[in-house]
């Protein structure tokens, strides 16, 4: 695991396998972290699921497609996960990832 602090105090963990590939990333800060350099060339799949959320309330989950993701929170407190299924070596239980 890779941590590391945005200047804007959200502190985020790259989950990485052991042949060198991330495969999870968690966020945890007052705001939220800047989710396309984030999350690289799975963003379309992250603003797809916002787009299918109900206006925007509540947490996002989204359990469908390449990549998994849960993002909860509101202003001054949020926190989530995004994971490629495929990717999570089989020792790796992702209810873990925090």
């Amino acid at each position: 695991m890779d941590q590391s602090q945005s200047a804007d105090g959200v502190t985020i963990r790259e989950y990485v396998s052991a042949g060198n590939v991330v495969f999870a990333v968690t966020w945890q800060g007052p705001v939220l972290p800047d989710m396309q350099a984030l999350l690289g060339s799975y963003f379309p799949n992250y603003a797809a699921a916002g787009q299918r959320r109900a206006r925007g309330i509540g947490p996002l989950i989204s359990r469908n497609g390449e990549l998994q993701i849960e993002s909860v929170g509101h202003q001054g407190a949020f926190a989530g996960r995004a994971f490629v299924p495929r990717l999570v070596p089989a020792n790796v239980n992702v209810d873990d990832l925090q």
